[in-house]
This record gives C-alpha cells, structure tokens and sequence, in this order.
C-alpha cells in the first residue's frame, strides 16, 4: 500500500511538474504575442504617420510645380511684352529718325 501511495504521489508531483511546464509555457507565449503585437501596432503606427507625411510632401511638391509653372508663363508673357516693347521703340526711333530728315 505505501508503495501505491509513493507511486501516486510520484505521479500527482509529475503531474504538477507538467502542468508548470504548460502554465510557463502558456505565460511565455502570451508575452511573446503582446510584445508581437505591441510592435506590430507600434509599425503600423509608424506607417500611417509616414504615409501622412508623405501626403503632405506630396502637396508640397504639387503646389511647387503649380508655383513654377505660373511663373515660367509670367517670364514667358514678360520676355513677349518685352520684345513687343522692343519693336515699338525700334519703330519709333525709325519714324523719329525718318521726320528728322524729313525735317532737314
């Protein structure tokens, strides 16, 4: 009879033993799988405020283009006038040019 009772004592410790195994077992890998998912809230958090910032660039860029864009056909306008300007003066100076002989 003792050697039952040392037989089911060795077998209730084993047990135990197991059941520890598996607790720890079960605790690490509910760790693990917090400090995955903390990371993984962690980069997608990251992601979105990348992708935010990327937006805004991305407006930023568009926004310089458009700004380019106005102030090449404002030079573009500017160089037209300039050689219509250019040609008026030409002009005036020939009919000056021409009343000062006329003039003679």
């Amino acid at each position: 009879m003792n050697d039952k009772i040392v037989q089911q004592n060795e077998q209730i410790a084993a047990e135990k033993d197991t059941r520890e195994v598996w607790v720890n077992r079960y605790e690490l890998e509910q760790k693990k799988h917090i400090a995955t998912h903390t990371d993984l809230m962690n980069r997608e958090a990251n992601f979105q405020e990348i992708q935010l910032k990327f937006k805004n660039q991305s407006t930023v860029v568009d926004n310089l283009e458009k700004n380019r864009d106005d102030l090449q056909n404002q030079v573009e306008a500017f160089l037209a006038k300039q050689t219509e300007l250019i040609s008026e003066n030409e002009q005036m100076k020939r009919e000056l040019n021409t009343q000062e002989r006329l003039n003679e």
